[in-house]
């Protein structure tokens, strides 16, 4: 049985994933303001528990404890003091458990990953 793998967040310190898109506690379709956060933890909690929208970024300002997310698949980091962003890395990772590799690869029970009865193609794409 396959199992999708749990995903992470890459943390970064004074870079902004939301320069030039966020504006004050506004939110566009690009970038939703998610409201005052007193740490970038919470402001990550905030965003992993929204469940109207699925965010692929993160940006806190420690100054003014905003938090915003980040929709879209592309943004660009820009080096700013005082801010924390994050991106989520890991998806569409899958993982089989396997018991005894070694033996499971002797007797065949390893067929590769398939998707809907067919060998998949492993290649990570950026």
């Amino acid at each position: 049985a396959y199992s999708l793998q749990a995903s992470q967040w890459m943390n970064y310190t004074d870079y902004n994933n939301v320069f030039d898109i966020a504006s004050g506690t506004t939110s566009n379709d690009q970038c939703i303001y998610l409201g005052m956060a007193n740490s970038y933890d919470e402001c990550l909690r905030i965003a992993v528990d929204t469940s109207q929208y699925t965010f692929y970024s993160v940006t806190w300002y420690e100054i003014v404890l905003h938090c915003y997310g980040v929709r879209d698949i592309h943004w660009a980091p820009v080096k700013q003091a005082g801010v924390m962003s994050g991106h989520w890395e890991g998806r569409n990772i899958w993982a089989a458990q396997v018991a005894n590799t070694a033996a499971a690869l002797l007797h065949g029970e390893m067929p590769g990953l398939r998707v809907n009865g067919k060998r998949a193609i492993r290649a990570r794409y950026p």
